[in-house]
């Protein structure tokens, strides 16, 4: 029998923005396949976009709970997220998208080890 995944909602804040995140980046790579709706792209950076909105609203509200540096650095990765987006539309070079898939995997992976640590 294998081992049951926890749902979403069973996660700790970090854990879910991490899943949240994770989601996000494999949708964008899915979305850039040559079998996709061009839809599905303009779908994911809007979906991307938004997630990124909400953890700078965190950040904002995080009230000293976390690290000067730490709130600096999200903000800053959700500015670039943001303007990336906005500035190349669905119509983002695949080397841009890929920055895009990275920066999600990389904070997902750093709220994770967050958590372990």
């Amino acid at each position: 029998m294998e081992p049951r995944l926890p749902r979403p909602e069973e996660l700790n804040p970090a854990e879910q923005k991490a899943y949240a995140l994770s989601r996000a980046a494999l949708a964008l790579d899915q979305a850039r396949q040559p079998d996709q709706d061009p839809t599905t792209i303009v779908e994911a950076l809007n979906h991307n976009v938004e997630l990124w909105v909400a953890i700078q609203s965190m950040v904002k509200a995080a009230n000293g709970s976390l690290p000067e540096e730490v709130k600096s650095n999200l903000w800053k990765l959700g500015d670039f997220v943001i303007g990336t987006t906005f500035r190349h539309g669905h119509g983002i070079a695949d080397q841009a998208l890929e920055t895009l898939i990275n920066i999600n995997l990389q904070i997902s992976e750093g709220l994770l080890e967050g958590q372990a640590g």
